[in-house]
């Protein structure tokens, strides 16, 4: 009894074929960053705006959706070792975990840090090759630890990876 070897190709999922499509994955980073788009804005503006040591609770969750999209989009796809935006953003990350863990104050000395980091996240997903289902459960993650920013719930273990 012989074998028969396949002689078609390998018929490609719908998700193959999306993750294959520039376009979809162009529209599905364009998606990500409109909804964020007005957050970014605030941020960034809210970084040297605010007075040190004010309750900065919205300002971090804003903050950790900006950078922390990214930054767990290119975990997913295990650049940490090889890209150091990602070690950059993962430390950005720390910080905001630091100030909420010190009471959600606001630390002013941080504001240029922060603000480098959610443009280099926003260059950063735009750089990235991944899908759209993995793009948008980036952003969920992302908005998974803002809320627990804003529920006043972050842990020591609520940002992990790499040693920073």
């Amino acid at each position: 009894m012989t074998t028969r070897t396949p002689t078609r190709r390998h018929r490609m999922n719908r998700t193959e074929m999306l993750a294959r499509n520039p376009i979809t994955r162009a529209f599905v980073i364009n998606r990500v960053q409109a909804t964020h788009a007005d957050r970014i804005i605030i941020a960034r503006t809210q970084l040297y705006q605010a007075d040190h040591g004010q309750d900065a609770t919205e300002l971090l969750a804003s903050v950790a959706v900006c950078i922390g999209g990214a930054c767990q989009l290119a975990a997913s796809l295990e650049l940490y070792e090889t890209d150091a935006r990602v070690r950059m953003l993962h430390g950005a990350l720390r910080t905001v975990q630091a100030m909420c863990l010190a009471g959600y104050k606001w630390q002013s000395e941080y504001a240029h840090a922060l603000n480098a980091a959610i443009v280099t996240a926003q260059e950063l997903l735009a750089d990235l090759k991944a899908t759209p289902e993995q793009i948008l459960q980036a952003a969920r993650d992302a908005e998974g630890f803002a809320d627990e920013i804003m529920q006043h719930a972050v842990r020591v273990d609520s940002v992990f990876g790499g040693n920073v």
